[in-house]
């Protein structure tokens, strides 16, 4: 009998050892705001190191070790072989194509390292390995063939960047991942459409409340649905995106596009239509002043118009009065809904130009929500 010789393996994805923190935060139930305070970092920095964005140190392993448990030496050792295996893959062909297109693409990699998503290391081949972790691939002509899962259904024809969308698209899966190491909220292990619908009244009641964004969060984890904002990436053209995640629970993830809190309501009513139908087979973007396509995408549309401000006040108060400045707030406070949300879908329908009565309309920032803008 003879022995078939020993073959190497070597492998074909570098895994950061923040992977194996995690792991053991997992395990531990712990957050990562608890092992910053632990190991004396800042949630930030720490946050770039879980996330593959920075090295684990050989101090930063010793503080690891301490309030984990994990070995200091493994993990400098996993550290090394991590950085070995991306000088590796620099050498590879499909390393040197993903090198050419990131010179011949106009891929936004400025924008993503002054939001932090990446690292700017200050050559291509690192910015790379950058930008594969920031899009969870293996190499980006993944992103760009259309492979790439947060790339999703972008229609060929739209004017907007699919580098910029499908960046925007994952970081919406980072962050409820990190709101999951924090437990920064606690999402129901289900979905429950029921009381997803019992819940709609009251968060209609917060387009009144300056800092709705904490409640709104919380109805939609208590009926196990994920709420992120994530910060509009220029030329995404994004306001709003519904899928269903490996775990059984859908995403609505939402931006600040253009900045209105009308235009953000109705998204959220729109998207939070497709949950409540359980859309589960596509993934529905709301593209900024893109013609609705697709039967899925008008039920949407109509169900959040009419929820928000329902046809029996609509129709009869419209056909008989005019669209003064009085008549609005009347009209808002009947509906209980902040009167931007009338002066909307009055410009939205063309009974009034869309310079008027935009005193009446609000606009709404990442801070003053108190949601994170990285």
């Amino acid at each position: 009998m003879t022995s078939a010789p020993h073959t190497s393996v070597l492998p074909e994805q570098a895994v950061h050892p923040g992977r194996f923190v995690i792991d053991e935060l997992e395990e531990l139930g712990w957050s990562s705001e608890k092992l910053a305070e632990m190991t004396h970092r800042s949630h930030a920095s720490l946050l770039r190191v879980l996330r593959g964005r920075a090295p684990i140190t050989k101090p930063l392993a010793t503080d690891f070790e301490s309030a984990l448990g994990l070995s200091a030496k493994l993990l400098i050792r996993l550290q090394k072989s991590y950085q070995e295996t991306l000088a590796r893959l620099a050498s590879k062909p499909e390393m040197q194509a993903d090198v050419d297109l990131l010179q011949r693409q106009t891929i936004p990699w400025r924008e993503f390292a002054k939001r932090g998503w990446i690292r700017d290391l200050g050559t291509d081949i690192e910015r790379v390995s950058e930008l594969r972790s920031m899009y969870d691939v293996d190499a980006l002509v993944d992103v760009e063939s259309g492979r790439h899962r947060a790339a999703f259904r972008i229609t060929q024809n739209t004017r907007y960047d699919s580098w910029a969308l499908a960046a925007w698209l994952q970081q919406g899966e980072w962050q409820v991942l990190e709101a999951q190491w924090e437990s920064e909220t606690e999402v129901s292990p289900r979905f429950n459409s029921a009381l997803l619908s019992e819940s709609l009244d009251e968060m209609r009641r917060l387009t009144v409340e300056p800092d709705f964004w904490q409640r709104l969060r919380s109805y939609c984890a208590k009926a196990g649905v994920h709420l992120e904002l994530v910060p509009h990436v220029r030329k995404s053209g994004a306001n709003g995106v519904t899928r269903w995640m490996d775990d059984g629970r859908p995403l609505i993830q939402l931006s600040l596009y253009r900045g209105w809190a009308d235009v953000f309501w109705f998204t959220f009513f729109h998207e939070a239509a497709h949950v409540l139908r359980e859309h589960r087979r596509n993934v529905y973007i709301n593209l900024d002043r893109v013609p609705r396509e697709d039967d899925a995408e008008r039920e949407a549309d109509d169900f959040a118009r009419d929820f928000l401000i329902p046809p029996e006040h609509w129709l009869p108060y419209w056909d008989k009065v005019r669209c003064s400045r009085a008549n609005i707030e009347y009209l808002a406070d009947d509906v209980g809904v902040h009167p931007g949300i009338v002066v909307g879908r009055l410009q939205h329908e063309k009974r009034i130009p869309y310079s008027a009565h935009n005193d009446l309309r609000s606009k709404l920032e990442y801070d003053l929500l108190g949601a994170e803008a990285s």
